[in-house]
């Protein structure tokens, strides 16, 4: 089914960009509105109809899961303080459902609907279901081209009514706290400690090492097609049960489900209802930490197939992780060793997961990629076995260029780019200097920050950067540059200094990058960490980051950046100070824990002695000892090595026992 793209037929002054004029039905072109209503009303009904009523049954019953404490912790009775506060989480002036009523009314008249909807919740607790006046919403359809041909370039995003949205978000609430004690360390998306720039962090340091070891691999970037939509419900709730949740909660996700009603508004106006069988609603605070566990699934069909043999991934030196793959929604990447047999496990477990789930495998949109290895050899591949396209290296994973010298100002050129573009929507002569500061600030200043969160960032490109802010304060265009009447240095100074507060990106993006020094030493276990500490783990600088000499790709660029920010002629590493707690995850000699610096600084001949020089303070100061629990590579003492274990036996008596 094709829609006829909305500049066809259909003007666009005063209309919504998203305005579908006709539609094709096979190949005739259907115009009338109320055949064009019924067309896209019976693509969406079937689209979200569940066609496999019988999937294989899927078993995860070794994975994570919750225990009986932290199921029945997100099983109780609703209390008043949890509804309100849902709702007054859930933003004011968001589109309303089919009541045609926002959170800003429900806010502003909280003390007379509070007894109602605690009412709702206790019936809800009870029976697990929500009635239908309440569970109905719109389906509005959002463009995900400039010019859609289809309604497959359409994403349907729920309008859903308060009712809906509280109990969703009172669940999302509990729910969210327990991710992390499910969810494994490949998916980085929506938990605490993890961000979207891990994964490509540690896939940029994976080709590097695998670059620079001469090794072959692959990388299958995955497009899964309309997952959102696609879910089998069935699968869900089975999974829930097998990670620990309680029944009474499976009850609630299940009621949820079943209550999804929808309609479809075309041109603003709505269809008639249809019950969906299938899927997750998008804009339903619930759905991103269900689709979190489905993925999870998909996590553990690939963890089980690394350590059963079965498929091989990429297995880093120094005693580090096996990348076999990484998520972030539904942004997946395989990773492996290249080879025939590798490739065709990859693709059963695609099949197998699709069998159970319902997440089928867009092939159109999916790349293959070979590093190391001849263009034939990956094309007779894909013809073989995958089926989808040959992608190309450099390549974009999550918005971030991978494979590419972010040394070069040529592939800055983007971000260049989207200054110019920004800029030529705006005229500046037509706005006061106020007004410019403003975009200045929070848009132009902004607009590169994704970037500069994890590449350092060449000096001409900063430079022309800037060129572009300066010109467009001042009134300029590109076509006319105008009189800077202050410095740039005067500009950026602080409002309180006398200057208007506008940030230099020079030192925008080494604060940035400064951050992830501060992350490797507060993250102790996530996954970023180890990858990094895998593929830059022999450097013989003990208190410095690990970076040895033959390190290559963006973790360098990073260190190298953090080792020219100093603060009152210090390194900002000396200004990381661990909080001791039980001592399992700061090391005695090497980390700032105690006194004014770390100790190996502090008694440099007792740490030249140290058999274990990474040691944890759990290693030598412990409950039952009753005084520190040194162990030295010989037995004989110099004078001065003497003086220095008097001294610190003395000194660190204190904390036996801590």
């Amino acid at each position: 089914m094709r829609t006829l793209p909305f500049f066809m037929g259909c003007s666009t002054k005063g209309k919504k960009k998203n305005c579908i004029p006709g539609i094709y039905s096979g190949d005739k072109l259907v115009s009338n509105p109320k055949l064009v209503k019924r067309e896209i009303l019976g693509f969406f009904r079937n689209h979200f109809s569940e066609k496999i009523l019988n999937r294989p049954v899927f078993n995860c019953h070794d994975s994570k899961k919750l225990s009986e404490m932290e199921a029945d912790a997100i099983s109780g009775i609703f209390s008043d303080k949890e509804i309100k506060d849902a709702v007054f989480e859930c933003g004011s002036d968001k589109a309303p459902g089919p009541d045609g009523f926002n959170f800003k009314f429900l806010k502003h008249f909280w003390r007379f609907f509070e007894e109602d909807f605690r009412d709702i919740m206790n019936h809800f607790y009870a029976t697990g279901t929500i009635d239908k006046s309440a569970s109905t919403s719109f389906i509005t359809l959002v463009p995900k081209t400039n010019d859609p041909s289809g309604m497959k370039d359409y994403r349907p995003i729920n309008l859903i009514g308060l009712i809906s949205k509280v109990i969703s978000k009172i669940l999302a609430n509990r729910i969210k706290g327990d991710m992390g004690k499910i969810v494994s360390e490949y998916q980085s998306a929506l938990l605490k400690d993890r961000f979207i720039l891990d994964s490509p962090l540690i896939l940029s340091e994976v080709l590097s090492w695998i670059k620079k070891s001469g090794r072959k691999a692959f990388i299958l970037k995955i497009d899964f097609e309309k997952a959102y939509d696609n879910l089998n419900w069935g699968f869900l709730l089975h999974l829930l049960s097998q990670l620990g949740f309680s029944n009474i909660w499976c009850k609630w996700v299940e009621g949820i489900l079943a209550s999804a009603r929808s309609s479809v508004l075309v041109n603003g106006s709505p269809t008639f209802e249809f019950q969906c069988t299938k899927g997750l609603r998008q804009g339903d605070p619930l759905s991103p930490f269900l689709f979190l566990l489905v993925m999870e699934a998909f996590s553990y069909i690939v963890d089980n197939a690394c350590k059963s043999g079965k498929l091989k991934g990429i297995k880093l030196p120094n005693g580090g992780p096996v990348v076999s793959h990484l998520l972030y929604a539904d942004d997946a990447l395989i990773v492996g060793e290249w080879s025939r047999e590798n490739i065709i496990v990859v693709t059963r477990i695609l099949r197998i997961f699709y069998r159970c789930s319902g997440f089928k495998i867009n092939f159109h949109k999916s790349n293959l990629f070979g590093l190391g290895v001849e263009d034939g050899v990956i094309s007779s591949m894909m013809a073989e076995s995958v089926g989808c396209l040959k992608g190309e290296v450099p390549f974009k994973y999550l918005g971030i260029p991978l494979g590419a010298n972010m040394n070069r100002v040529k592939n800055w050129d983007l971000i260049i780019k989207i200054f110019q573009n920004r800029l030529a929507s705006w005229k500046a002569n037509s706005l006061s200097i106020g007004g410019r500061v403003v975009l200045v600030k929070t848009v132009l200043e902004s607009l590169p920050i994704y970037y500069f969160s994890i590449f350092k960032v060449p000096v001409k490109v900063v430079e022309r950067l800037e060129s572009f802010m300066k010109n467009f304060l001042w009134g300029g265009s590109e076509t006319g540059r105008k009189l800077h009447w202050v410095a740039w240095d005067l500009v950026t100074w602080s409002k309180k200094n006398g200057g208007l507060g506008i940030g230099k990106l020079k030192l925008v993006n080494e604060a940035l990058l400064a951050k992830w020094a501060w992350r490797y030493r507060s993250e102790i276990n996530s996954m970023w960490r180890k990858v990094v500490t895998a593929c830059h783990g022999k450097s013989r600088k003990w208190f410095d980051f690990p970076c040895n000499a033959t390190s290559t790709g963006v973790w360098k660029n990073i260190m190298r950046s953090e080792s020219k920010v100093h603060l009152n002629g210090k390194k900002l590493n000396h200004y990381i100070k661990g909080i001791l707690g039980d001592g399992n995850n700061i090391r005695f000699w090497i980390d700032y824990w105690f006194g004014d610096g770390p100790l190996m600084f502090k008694w440099p001949r007792l740490f030249a002695l140290e058999s274990n020089k990474k040691c944890y303070v759990s290693n030598r100061l412990l409950e039952t000892d009753i005084d520190v629990n040194w162990r030295w590579s010989r037995a004989t003492f110099s004078q001065e090595e003497m003086a220095e274990l008097a001294e610190a036996s003395t000194i660190l008596a204190g904390y036996i026992g801590y």
